[in-house]
């Protein structure tokens, strides 16, 4: 019995037979091939898309001159005025004002103001040329008043913030352009 079994088992190895090459089949390739036109497709949308973006962005959007978007800003602050007796609202009214008119004088004269503190923006105020030295001094005066409410805590009035308010709104108006002054005025009488 042993022989047929060894004979048995022999037999079945001899029917053996290596195992078949991998072969891609064909719906494999055709995955890949819509896949590849799939990411061609979109990178090629992407490109038109963006070539499109550049060349109508200066058509969405007309620029806004600084002095107009800071006497915008500044009318709209002056809404919160009322609140000044709340210590966070005092806060913001404080930060807000000053962060308007630093905007401003950065973004009118391409003068640094928004990231200095008071002192770097006085120990470098000269180089602005194109502001007189009163209106540099209100600027500073503007800037000072609204860091010691920042800063040091001090309380102000109502009062005291619509004065700070007008201020602003005053160095604005004295250094904007003078061109844009005279169109106003022409603006105004027609």
């Amino acid at each position: 019995k042993e022989g047929e079994g060894g004979e048995g088992i022999k037999g079945k190895e001899s029917g053996l037979r290596d195992i078949k090459p991998l072969t891609v089949s064909p719906s494999l390739v055709l995955t890949y091939v819509f896949g590849a036109l799939l990411v061609l497709s979109t990178l090629g949308f992407l490109i038109y898309y963006l070539i499109k973006r550049k060349r109508n962005q200066g058509d969405f959007l007309p620029i806004t001159p600084p002095h107009e978007r800071a006497l915008l800003e500044l009318e709209n602050l002056k809404k919160g005025v009322s609140s000044l007796s709340d210590y966070s609202k005092r806060k913001f009214f404080y930060f807000s004002l000053s962060d308007i008119v630093r905007s401003y004088v950065e973004d009118s004269y391409q003068f640094p103001a928004k990231e200095r503190t008071q002192e770097e923006i006085r120990r470098d105020i000269d180089l602005l040329k194109s502001i007189e030295p009163p209106q540099q001094r209100a600027f500073l005066g503007i800037l000072k008043e609204a860091d010691l409410v920042k800063f040091a805590n001090i309380a102000k009035s109502e009062k005291e913030g619509e004065g700070l308010l007008e201020d602003a709104k005053n160095f604005v108006l004295e250094t904007m352009p003078k061109e844009i002054e005279k169109e106003n005025e022409e603006d105004s009488v027609l």
